[in-house]
């Protein structure tokens, strides 16, 4: 990666809110492209790296480059980013349209009061296409399943067009199948734009096959480099705190079960 673009540089990061730190000593570099999965236990600093990213915070020592941007400035790349939060409640009364859901993320480009363009419905759409949720567009949003809404939520982040895709464990709550069908369609959004992925997972069996690198943060960086290399029964048993086996699943993929369920 080293003739690849740099678009973050996190340099020696201490960052934390009042006297509790969050993270300690961080250096990360992220190239235009590439698909970054970060692993870690609760509390060990992974949302603050979003924060960080978004500039929704400061460093207390150290330094953050996001999109050539530093300092104070980070904070200007954020139209250029799009951010998925942990999940979000959708009041199963609401009545607005899907369509209406994704054309949120098309504020940041034509401002909050401005009226939407047919070109910002043809972005709507296409994000919709995207994750396959085109045929819903006139949907209540309350009325979809969790699933559902979830997909619809990436593609209102997609419609933001963004540069860089922040992922913040996108599929909590969701049950199995739900997850495989998400995954699927954040990994063929990554290959299919190009886009720069960050994704937040405790599910470690997400980022086989689909992350270019993984992360593992617990407050300081433990690890980081391909998935084949970082996602071992030692390393997880570690980061777990309980025995993990690696299976091979009848397709020849490997499978994390960490005690009697699935990381």
């Amino acid at each position: 990666m080293g003739n690849e673009e740099r678009i973050i540089a996190l340099d020696d990061v201490n960052a934390g809110y009042a006297e509790q730190i969050a993270l300690e000593n961080l250096s990360l570099e992220v190239h235009r492209g590439e698909f970054l999965g970060i692993i870690g236990p609760n509390g060990a600093g992974k949302t603050t790296i979003f924060k960080l990213i978004l500039g929704l915070m400061e460093p207390m020592a150290g330094s953050v480059q996001v999109l050539g941007y530093s300092g104070k400035e980070v904070r200007k790349a954020r139209p250029r980013l799009g951010y998925l939060p942990q999940r979000e409640e959708i009041d199963p009364q609401s009545l607005g349209s899907v369509l209406d859901v994704v054309l949120m993320g098309r504020y940041s480009r034509i401002g909050l009061f401005r009226r939407v363009r047919a070109r910002d419905r043809e972005i709507a759409q296409r994000a919709l296409a995207q994750v396959q949720m085109e045929k819903f567009a006139s949907h209540p949003i309350g009325h979809l399943s969790g699933g559902q809404q979830q997909r619809v939520l990436v593609a209102r982040t997609l419609a933001q067009e963004p540069e860089l895709l922040l992922l913040d464990e996108p599929t909590t709550a969701l049950d199995v199948a739900t997850q495989q069908d998400l995954i699927h369609s954040i990994g063929g959004i990554h290959r299919a734009l190009g886009l720069t992925v960050l994704f937040i997972t405790h599910n470690v069996n997400t980022l086989i096959g689909l992350a270019d690198r993984v992360l593992y943060v617990n407050r300081r960086l433990y690890a980081i480099g391909p998935p084949e290399e970082i996602l071992t029964e030692p390393m997880l048993t570690e980061m777990y705190g309980h025995e993990v086996a690696i299976l091979t699943r009848p397709d020849g993929r490997p499978c994390v079960i960490v005690g009697d369920s699935h990381a």
